[in-house]
């Protein structure tokens, strides 16, 4: 359906998906088959191919969306199984021989291997992936991205310049997982220098500070800090997930914890983010922070 080609990003080769012309004049729509519930829940059945592609079909005529695998494995140009409903949930791959020639068949997993067990899939037979990685077939941004304002605006630097001075010089912490033992072990070390506000049953009084996500309790607390940690529970290459983007979208800057500098680099905006391996003791990140959050022009 389409081909893969290599792209020169930030000094390093990276796949991308590149549109084959003979094939874009098709006038024959492209049937893409979501086989498997994602994370055991039947996510995307109830949207539109216009909701799901938008304006990015390639092709002259449309891409069809569908999740009814009863009706269209068959039939289907592309098929996407979710990689942790088929070792958790034991969603079936099913034999090539039940599809049409040329199927494609596409593994989808915005997960690290700490979750998932890719050992599993060795049996299968995928031509492309989706997931966080930008060496993937298909990166579709799993987790966030953003977009450059081309013209400078009197208005947002004025809201930058009130938030700051609106805001506590302190930093926030959402956490659920309790397994991620250094991170854990980094807040405890960092609370001690810097001030943190930790909610979730890792760190404080859970459920008496129990505030979920995309909820006003969120917001308001998103709204009061000039730091977020941005802790990530592994250090796998490309793992930058929702905690950084969600950092960002309240006007928070992610102190930022796992994955090398140089992957925060490669999909940031310049400058938006504090990593703690530029520090070579908690100290110095500590000082640091109380600098930056005490002066505007920093």
């Amino acid at each position: 359906i389409l081909q893969t080609a290599n792209k020169h990003y930030h000094d390093k080769n990276v796949k991308v998906i590149s549109r084959d012309e003979e094939l874009i004049s098709s006038h024959k729509p492209k049937l893409i088959l979501l086989s498997t519930t994602v994370f055991g829940n039947v996510k995307y059945s109830g949207l539109s191919s216009k909701q799901i592609f938008g304006v990015t079909c390639p092709y002259e005529s449309s891409c069809i969306w569908s999740c009814n695998r009863r009706e269209h494995f068959s039939t289907a140009d592309a098929i996407i199984f979710h990689a942790y409903d088929v070792q958790y949930f034991h969603e079936s791959v099913p034999d090539r021989r039940e599809v049409k020639k040329n199927t494609v068949f596409v593994l989808w997993s915005d997960e690290p291997a700490t979750i998932i067990d890719y050992k599993l899939f060795n049996k299968y037979y995928f031509n492309w992936t989706i997931s966080y990685k930008l060496e993937s077939e298909v990166s579709v941004a799993s987790y966030g991205l953003y977009s450059i304002v081309k013209e400078k605006s009197d208005e947002i630097d004025q809201w930058i310049y009130n938030q700051f001075r609106q805001r506590q010089t302190s930093a926030l912490w959402f956490v659920s997982n309790c397994d991620a033992n250094e991170r854990l072990k980094l807040y405890h070390q960092l609370k001690r220098l810097f001030p943190i506000e930790g909610y979730g049953r890792c760190v404080d009084y859970y459920p008496i500070h129990l505030c979920t996500s995309k909820t006003p309790c969120e917001t308001r607390y998103m709204m009061e800090y000039k730091y977020y940690l941005s802790f990530e529970s592994n250090t796998c290459s490309g793992y930058v997930s929702e905690k950084f983007w969600k950092a960002l979208s309240f006007g928070l800057i992610p102190i930022v914890y796992g994955p090398k500098k140089e992957d925060y680099i490669r999909i940031a905006p310049p400058s938006s983010f504090i990593h703690v391996d530029d520090f070579d003791t908690v100290s110095a990140l500590s000082e640091h922070l109380f600098q930056v959050g005490n002066n505007y022009t920093l």
